[in-house]
């Protein structure tokens, strides 16, 4: 529910408001923006897109399929609709190699301010951001479900993390911290930026510890059945079915 939550809000603030992905497309869209959002996010950020023409091809349109097919997945995952979710899976992965080479372009290019104070932040969530995807692809084709899924989780936190720091700068400027504090546009930008790269990773690890944990203490609570116990030949357990029988002892 929270990746939904935030894919919906990423794909609100690509297509409705600011609506980013009209920068270069519509006259004056940039210029509007920047006035509505004056105090929040700082001016050089919304120039970026409009400094790149292309960047709407290499980063904004896949990162939206990113958000819908992601979406989309752990949707069929919950659904158990495992044939559909394979190759979804694929197109998926495929969406998600182009976000990681559109970054890769952005990094070589310094293309905007976080990039170019950041670089190093970037480059490791980059990074990060495609292991993540290679493993949890490996696991797939081995099967490893459960592996799977976990390395999955950390690629899609990772790629949530450009709009939970967007969150956080509501936060801050909501509860007044920026004006108490005195910071301007880019001391608060750079402050959250860190902050969400850094943080929602190691929160995801908390929260995957915990449900791990919580997952092997339920199992240890299973009692096996009694009859279950007196079996002297080998057995073959399905999910529902025993299938040899018992004999008493």
């Amino acid at each position: 529910q929270t990746f939904l939550f935030l894919s919906a809000a990423m794909l609100v603030y690509i297509f409705v408001l600011p609506a980013t992905f009209l920068i270069g497309w519509v006259d004056n869209h940039l210029e509007y923006i920047q006035e509505l959002f004056t105090g929040l996010i700082p001016h050089f950020y919304f120039a970026a897109h409009a400094a790149f023409e292309n960047m709407r091809f290499t980063h904004t349109f896949p990162v939206a399929l990113w958000c819908v097919l992601g979406s989309i997945q752990l949707y069929l995952q919950w659904v158990g609709e495992r044939a559909l979710h394979k190759w979804l899976g694929r197109a998926f992965a495929a969406d998600a190699i182009v976000v990681w080479l559109g970054i890769w372009h952005m990094i070589a290019k310094d293309f905007g301010f976080f990039v170019q104070n950041w670089k190093g932040l970037m480059i490791l969530g980059n990074l990060w951001f495609g292991f993540t995807l290679c493993v949890s692809v490996l696991y797939a084709r081995k099967r490893a479900i459960a592996l799977h899924e976990e390395w999955m989780w950390r690629h899609l936190a990772i790629g949530m993390a450009p709009t939970i720091q967007r969150f956080i700068l509501l936060l801050f400027v909501g509860v007044g911290l920026r004006n108490w504090f005195g910071w301007s546009e880019k001391d608060i930008f750079s402050l959250t930026a860190p902050v969400a790269f850094l943080g929602t990773p190691l929160c995801l690890e908390v929260w995957l510890r915990l449900r791990n944990a919580n997952r092997t203490a339920k199992r240890r609570t299973l009692k096996v059945p009694e009859t279950l116990l007196k079996c002297s030949n080998r057995q073959q357990l399905g999910r529902s079915v025993v299938r040899n029988q018992c004999k008493d002892s």
